[in-house]
């Protein structure tokens, strides 16, 4: 898919520091590249150099992590769940790395970055691949891949390349121009017999981090050489920017000449004349806004495909795990039936009444809990919205609707299998308005905590403070619900919370309805 308006990227004296034993340690220094558009620009060096790094600076992410000394048995054991919490192998890691650098060019961003996007993949898998990333920057893309050890099929694809060790740019440009840069500049000779393939020799050349045998050809041995090197790049690349802006300079005062018209005085000097307006020389002249921009989505596709998209994977998430929603089904009928055992044939005296008052708040209250059974899941999904959302790929909003929607139907048989039993073994009022309101309200309960859940398990950090805050918020609402004390009994500031709490209005709809006929006090 072609790219309407391709994007360049520039970065120069780019550093990250970090702080290592209290004390800030620099691991990127100086990094500089123009990216162009319509190019694959390969970043390349020993582990450790900074490549990582790199992609994540360029593209704002932050690499917050704590090294902890823990080894579980349980995880070298058992790998990642498939969706669904279907426990199976899947897909190969090939596979696995192919699909994961399709979901990164799903949003069609105009600039990529690629961390290793062909590691654990085999020599043939690997350059299909980079040939398919060649059509994208051909389509207008603007590719940043790191690439370990690239083979001469995929050396010949880079457009650039940014050479890194030590966290130091060695060597920004054409591949095919780097031997003569280490060769005829700094001394570092190559020899294709001995060193193999060019980009073979310069992995080689800046891995300081074995020990070299002496009678190995030329070679950077130490962080220092290492330095030295990039010291030296960085010295020729200012030189060439000095001269490329002399030149842009002196080719801005020709234009100015052309365009103003110059006088000569009788001393010999050059008076131009520039009409207001006009640019400066050596100025870089400011572009017409494109409207075009202005109507070009944050998001390659609308909100409704998003949807639609997102709603078809929750959907089969769902129908992969019948387990899950077999034991919440089951659960709710036992439970609904051992409530309505306990309120067997409520009577319709005025015990009855108080007695009918009880059983509602009773199963309002467990329509309350019992989404917090399957609160695990909500907090699985998670990672998998983490790491998507990073990206761009599709709107928040559309990730939550398709996610409530798609366990609608889950959700609300839940609530059928918990409320009718109750209702028909309790004795409530045999009409259908009343039956009607019973139901709406109870699904309503369940649903709203439901989405309590869904909220907190997105916005918490970790699901203890999903359930934490969870529960502590729907303690509230269901303490305020006018169960124990009527709304305008509370203190004040309690009066005003209790409009806010959803069980209140449940709880009166579903007794209001209950008690009509035996006793307008209870309402």
């Amino acid at each position: 898919m072609d790219i309407r308006h391709p994007k360049d990227l520039e970065w120069q004296g780019l550093c990250v520091t970090v702080l290592s034993n209290s004390r800030p340690k620099v691991i990127l220094h100086d990094a500089q590249c123009h990216a162009k558009a319509r190019e694959i620009v390969g970043l390349l060096g020993p582990s450790g150099a900074g490549k990582t790094t790199l992609l994540h600076a360029l593209a704002w992410r932050s690499t917050k992590a704590k090294l902890v000394g823990l080894l579980p048995v349980k995880h070298t054991r058992v790998g990642g769940l498939l969706a669904g919490g279907v426990s199976v192998r899947g897909i190969s890691g090939g596979e696995r790395k192919r699909l994961s650098v399709i979901c990164g060019i799903a949003r069609c961003a105009p600039i990529l970055f690629l961390d290793e996007p062909t590691s654990s993949l085999d020599s043939y898998a690997a350059v299909s691949m980079m040939k398919a990333l060649k059509q994208l920057a051909y389509n207008g893309h603007t590719l940043i891949a790191s690439i370990h050890q690239p083979p001469a099929a995929i050396w010949s694809m880079f457009d650039q390349v940014v050479l890194l060790s030590h966290g130091r740019t060695l060597y920004v440009g054409p591949g095919q121009q780097a031997e003569s840069w280490f060769s005829g500049n700094l001394g570092y000779p190559y020899s294709p017999a001995a060193h193999g393939a060019i980009s073979e020799w310069l992995l080689q050349l800046v891995t300081t981090s074995f020990t070299a045998d002496e009678s190995e050809p030329a070679t950077m041995r130490t962080a220092e050489d290492v330095v030295q090197a990039a010291t030296a790049w960085a010295a020729a690349h200012q030189e060439a920017l000095g001269k490329h802006a002399a030149l842009h300079t002196m080719t801005g005062l020709d234009m100015s000449v052309r365009h103003a018209g110059a006088d000569v005085d009788p001393a010999g000097a050059i008076v131009i004349r520039i009409p207001s307006g006009d640019v400066a020389p050596g100025a870089v002249a400011p572009q017409p806004p494109n409207p075009s921009d202005n109507q070009t989505s944050y998001y390659h596709v609308g909100w409704f495909t998003q949807f639609r998209v997102l709603y078809v994977r929750a959907a089969v998430n769902c129908v992969r795990n019948p387990m899950n929603m077999g034991a919440r089904i089951l659960a709710s009928t036992w439970l609904g039936v051992f409530i309505g055992l306990v309120f067997l044939n409520l009577g319709t005296d005025a015990a009855g009444a108080q007695a009918r008052l009880t059983c509602i708040a009773d199963l309002l209250l467990v329509m309350i809990v019992m989404p917090f059974v399957y609160m695990a899941p909500m907090t699985f999904n998670k990672l998998t919205y983490a790491s998507e959302s990073v990206s761009n790929l599709y709107s928040s909003t559309a990730y939550y609707c398709a996610v409530a929607l798609a366990d609608l139907p889950t959700n609300i048989v839940s609530a059928l299998a918990l409320a009718w039993p109750v209702y028909a073994l309790a004795g409530f009022q045999r009409s259908a308005s009343a039956l009607g309101i019973y139901t709406f309200v109870q699904v309503f309960q369940h649903l709203i905590t439901s989405q309590v859940l869904q909220v907190a398990a997105y916005v918490l950090p970790n699901q203890d403070m999903a359930f934490i805050g969870a529960i502590a918020y729907v303690n509230l609402v269901f303490q305020l619900g006018g169960f124990f004390r009527p709304n305008k009994d509370l203190i004040g500031f309690c009066k005003a919370l209790g409009w806010t709490s959803y069980s209140r209005y449940a709880y009166q709809a579903a007794a209001q309805a209950e008690l009509q006929g035996f006793c307008s006090d209870f309402c």
